[in-house]
């Protein structure tokens, strides 16, 4: 299994197995506790390798999703930020229709090997009843999603910081790339 810190890239992460690949059809399988990752539009104005939201499939009754983004006021209609450039402001913690999470996007499912917690369900009542702060280097969508899962915060911190240092070397490599292209 791949580490924690090629999840963004369209691996599994460390102590979670692939439930749905980000190019496959959704067959209908997600369960309770379900780690949803999904790509979005990309960054720097389309030069950029996009970004992705997480969110936890928290009903199978209601197929909803759990997900954390910057305040309505800084978002898209569907709730997902407009853009990775938000970098701290209020937050916003809501539920929403996994059709309405993932859209037209490409989206990938990962499932906790073994239980998920006992404190699930009441994780995600504390977390609906909060106005946490976010931040896109430590207090993101990934970093809610990986705490209503209980994953312990070192975890949560390596994958955030190896991602964020990913991310950063793809950027280079695509801007890099575009400037080499014959005007």
């Amino acid at each position: 299994m791949a580490s924690m810190s090629l999840m963004g890239l369209g691996f599994a992460p460390d102590g979670f197995s692939t439930v749905k690949n980000y190019n496959s059809k959704y067959t209908g399988n997600a369960k309770l506790g379900d780690l949803f990752m999904v790509k979005c539009g990309s960054s720097s104005a389309g030069s950029g390798p996009g970004y992705y939201h997480a969110g936890v499939y928290c009903s199978e009754e209601d197929e909803e999703i759990i997900h954390f983004t910057v305040s309505p006021s800084q978002s898209s209609s569907s709730g997902i930020a407009a853009s990775s450039s938000f970098s701290s402001g209020p937050g916003f913690v809501s539920k929403v229709h996994m059709n309405m999470f993932c859209g037209q996007n490409h989206y990938a499912i990962y499932r906790k090997n073994g239980e998920i917690p006992t404190s699930f369900r009441a994780n995600i009542r504390k977390a609906m009843k909060e106005i946490p702060e976010y931040d896109v280097l430590d207090s993101n969508c990934i970093h809610f999603a990986m705490k209503l899962l209980d994953v312990d915060l070192q975890t949560r911190e390596n994958y955030i910081k190896q991602l964020l240092k990913i991310t950063k070397g793809i950027s280079r490599s695509t801007n890099q790339e575009m400037r080499s292209l014959p005007i």
